[in-house]
């Protein structure tokens, strides 16, 4: 997401977002990630 943005989002608030957006839901979010990155990464995450 900060990617999109024209100022970067300080760390306290991307880590902030990241811990909520994981507790919603684990299995959306670990889809998120893996639809959002490269095969390669996909592969040395798992």
């Amino acid at each position: 997401m900060a990617r999109f943005l024209y100022t970067p989002i300080n760390q306290v608030e991307r880590s902030a977002f990241l811990a909520k957006f994981i507790l919603v839901d684990y299995e959306v979010t670990l889809g998120t990630i893996y639809t959002s990155v490269s095969q390669r990464a996909v592969t040395v995450m798992l």
